[in-house]
């Protein structure tokens, strides 16, 4: 409820709402907690304060799906560049491509949480389908499904240097009910 939230725009006066770390439930006027409360990093659940916020962390990070999939992406990211072997594979990949079709991006999808876990554990035999690369004009037909991301993506597309490094996007697709709105978070190319 307080996506767009002003206090010069908040309903009646009346209008409550109320922290939600269990062991608090402070209640404050819609008006109030536009000014005052938290939110979650990763989705639309709010606080009374930074404290609550923490505390009720440990409880709240098993139903946070935007953080979860955040946290298992953030994961894949560091054992890529970390583990020797698939950074290696990846290179290659990642190399071809741009040699043969110019700066672009690859990208490592995965069909749940489970399976990213499962490339976490056991390296690359694990993966169900090897990382795709996609050159900057390919991913031009993609950009009315990624949106503003596209942009992003192509942004940084054309300012890393292929002989340094390369530009790897993780997606882990998501089975259970997703919310609506996307996440608070303004979300970077990494």
């Amino acid at each position: 409820p307080l996506e767009n939230c002003s206090p010069d725009l908040s309903a009646e006066e009346d209008d409550m709402m109320m922290c939600s770390n269990a062991k608090c439930r402070r209640t404050e006027t819609i008006f109030n907690a536009c000014l005052y409360f938290k939110s979650c990093h990763s989705c639309y659940t709010y606080y009374c304060s930074r404290h609550c916020r923490r505390e009720d962390w440990d409880t709240h990070k098993e139903s946070c799906v935007y953080g979860r999939v955040g946290s298992v992406c953030r994961h894949v990211l560091q054992f890529c560049r970390e583990n020797a072997e698939v950074h290696k594979a990846f290179s290659r990949i990642a190399k071809v491509g741009y040699l043969s079709r110019g700066r672009g991006v690859l990208f490592l999808g995965f069909p749940n949480s489970g399976s990213a876990e499962n490339f976490l554990q056991f390296g690359l035999e694990s993966l169900l389908m090897s990382p795709t690369y996609l050159s900057l004009r390919e991913l031009e037909s993609y950009s009315d499904n990624l949106g503003e991301y596209a942009r992003e993506l192509r942004e940084t597309g054309n300012q890393y240097d292929p002989d340094e490094c390369f530009l790897l996007n993780v997606t882990v697709a998501v089975a259970q009910k997703v919310p609506e709105r996307p996440s608070p978070k303004v979300q970077v190319p990494t």
